[in-house]
């Protein structure tokens, strides 16, 4: 947990000071420049609560806690939902207030399952495996985003399904199953999975065939 929210912080303070180099670099046009920089870099500045809430969710659901996940999830989207209107129509925060109430309602949220699971950090060592993926995850989830949003939402699922159905699926029952290695080899294997999908996800992207198919 400590290193999962040592890596948040400091890809949180990376993403808040490289925004502006991003966005130059992807070409981004100007008009949208003034609407994105302020709302990812208040976004990075979450990102610290982001990870702990997956991974202490990724806890919970892995010791039964699968109903106490899905209520602080609830929470969590409703707080963002109401801070949401909060925000943007009642302060001078604006659009920027979007951003914001999403990093609020996530740290309530990670802050609620850390009291949860407090019982249970000392024992859970699905965590350090769990965190491991979760740079390239993001990358993966960011792009695939991107991706979706331009209309490429084909090119998307099927880089997620052979992802899943040729890397995670084939390896958790191979070491988890056949070799006899149990749920961690099964972590691993998801981690496998999501270092592929972020690699596909990478070189639809930066190659830019979605363009073409615009």
């Amino acid at each position: 947990m400590i290193t999962a929210t040592i890596a948040g912080l400091i890809l949180g303070i990376a993403g808040i000071f490289l925004t502006p180099v991003i966005f130059d670099f992807l070409a981004i046009p100007e008009i949208l420049k003034q609407f994105g920089k302020p709302l990812a870099s208040i976004y990075a500045g979450g990102i610290i609560f982001h990870y702990i809430l997956i991974n202490t969710n990724g806890i919970l659901r892995s010791c039964k806690g699968i109903k106490k996940s899905l209520r602080t999830m609830a929470v969590v989207c409703v707080t963002n939902i109401a801070l949401n209107f909060f925000f943007v129509f009642f302060t001078p925060l604006g659009f920027k207030g979007i951003a914001l109430s999403t990093a609020v309602s996530v740290s309530i949220g990670s802050l609620w399952n850390l009291w949860l699971i407090k019982g249970f950090l000392l024992r859970v060592k699905y965590l350090y495996i769990c965190m491991i993926s979760e740079p390239f995850m993001a990358w993966g989830v960011i792009l695939g985003g991107g991706l979706n949003g331009a209309g490429d939402t084909k090119a998307v699922m099927i880089r997620v399904a052979l992802s899943l159905w040729l890397i995670r699926i084939p390896l958790s029952y191979i070491f988890g199953v056949l070799f006899g290695l149990g749920a961690i080899a099964i972590w691993w294997s998801m981690n496998a999975s999501l270092l592929v999908q972020a690699i596909l996800m990478s070189r639809r992207y930066f190659n830019k065939h979605w363009l073409a198919s615009d």
